[in-house]
């Protein structure tokens, strides 16, 4: 994710922890440093955050919440897709399901190795 200056090419998405100065606001504390979007997106994971810590929900809690973010359950499977201009459109459902099934299925059943 980052700032204005991105180190990354786009298609790589964001990297572990990119959310962290997010969570903590740095897109307010630096704002030269980030475009207004960057600011939304801080304000909604903050809302969601603190939401949870206070109450075991993110969407309940005092702070408001672009979207509700639902119960996630071994059916339905949905999951909040954090985003600058967020709104209903941004509850999706079955993140990567072909290499969860390959990390919870496909991978514990193949053969050990017999040198092991």
């Amino acid at each position: 994710m980052g700032g204005i200056a991105r180190p990354y090419p786009s298609w790589m998405g964001a990297d572990h922890a990119d959310d962290l100065q997010y969570v903590f606001g740095k897109p307010f504390s630096s704002p030269l440093g980030y475009w207004p979007r960057h600011r939304h997106v801080s304000g909604y994971i903050i809302a969601y955050w603190t939401n949870f810590a206070k109450t075991g929900d993110p969407n309940k809690g005092g702070q408001s919440v672009p979207t509700p973010w639902p119960q996630f359950t071994s059916t339905g499977h949905q999951y909040v897709e954090i985003h600058h201009d967020m709104n209903r459109a941004y509850v999706r459902q079955k993140m990567r399901t072909r290499h969860v099934h390959f990390w919870a299925s496909v991978l514990p059943n193949l053969p050990i190795s017999a040198s092991e």
